[in-house]
């Protein structure tokens, strides 16, 4: 029976032996301090991979006449928003969402960019919107990925009793209003702030905290 001649010396032989050794034991080693030594380290990095922080806005205090009758209250509305870092195609997503709630492609582009925070930020993409509107985009979820919609608090007037030189208003904060603001980092985009009337000289109470906010 033939046999091929052996062309790996004995030198050779422990040379890779003793190289695969210090791999296995680099291996091993690096696999020890991620596991072990770091394993708080990641398991935090892990956690804000997988938990996705989502900022809900409060509704803001009450107006009450003397006798407790509530004159300015708050009722939900319902909004499209949308995570940038969960869009595959945003162009064809804005017109499909377009089509859904029989709206203007460009209009919700323009939201889209007024209110852009972040990658991974809820971004508002339409606002005040019905029960069929979002019966069409449950329909089509599957069209528009990193697409939802939620619910924000709005002013409302439950006695009718408007009275806008007393009672004032209040605005969506968007890019340009945060600019104006003294404390403009306590503020999101899309939040209301009282801009004038009682709204505004109350405006650290309506919003829960006691601060002097203004320009």
């Amino acid at each position: 029976m033939l046999k091929s001649d052996n062309i790996v010396s004995h030198k050779q032989y422990l040379i890779a032996r003793i190289l695969a050794w210090l791999v296995i034991i680099v291996l091993g080693a690096r696999y020890f301090q991620i596991q072990i030594i770091e394993h708080e380290l990641y398991r935090l990095k892990s956690n804000t991979n997988r938990i996705r922080k989502v900022t809900k806005n409060a509704p803001r205090g009450l107006i009450l006449d003397r006798n407790g009758e509530i004159l300015v209250d708050n009722y939900p509305v319902y909004v499209i928003t949308a995570i940038p870092g969960e869009m595959s195609d945003k162009s064809n997503q804005f017109k499909l969402i377009a089509d859904y709630i029989e709206s203007d492609s460009n209009k919700i582009r323009s939201n889209y960019k007024k209110y852009y925070r972040g990658r991974f930020v809820p971004t508002r993409l339409a606002k005040d919107m019905d029960f069929m509107q979002l019966a069409n985009l449950e329909e089509n979820k599957l069209n528009l990925e990193g697409v939802y919609y939620d619910q924000i608090p709005e002013r409302f007037y439950p006695n009718g009793v408007r009275a806008p030189h007393l009672f004032g208003y209040v605005k969506e904060v968007d890019r340009a209003i945060r600019k104006n603001l003294k404390n403009k980092d306590l503020y999101e985009l899309g939040d209301l702030v009282g801009w004038s009337g009682l709204e505004k000289q109350y405006e650290s109470f309506f919003d829960g905290t006691a601060r002097d906010i203004f320009l």
